[in-house]
């Protein structure tokens, strides 16, 4: 069996590429008025916060050794690879050790270096 064979190849799912910094995806607009308000993530790998739900997804096809596709979740920031299931907080719990950050986080905002407490 060849080497090339058994590889798998990730493929970022997004048509154009963009500046390193920038989110795959843009947040919905939640201004409508009602008074409602966007749900903020951080990421503890980038330090950086998006809205939460936003992410990318990148795909891995099915081969020999692995006979199933599969996906992964990563932060929306193209150039991190920090993984939805480990590295991402809610921005309530950052604030929580951190109340000088701001209610509303700025995407592209690096926000410190430590994690939350589990």
């Amino acid at each position: 069996m060849s080497t090339a064979a058994t590889r798998i190849t990730p493929v970022v799912n997004h048509e154009h590429p963009r500046p390193e910094g920038t989110l795959a995806r843009e947040a919905p607009d939640l201004d409508t008025g009602l008074g409602l308000r966007l749900d903020w993530s951080w990421c503890a790998c980038c330090r950086r916060a998006y809205p939460a739900g936003t992410y990318r997804i990148v795909h891995f096809g099915a081969t020999r050794q692995h006979p199933f596709p599969n996906e992964l979740h990563l932060c929306p920031y193209l150039g991190c690879s920090g993984s939805l299931t480990r590295d991402q907080w809610r921005w309530t719990s950052v604030r929580a050790q951190h109340p000088e950050y701001p209610e509303a986080p700025e995407p592209d905002v690096r926000y410190g270096d430590a994690s939350p407490s589990s």
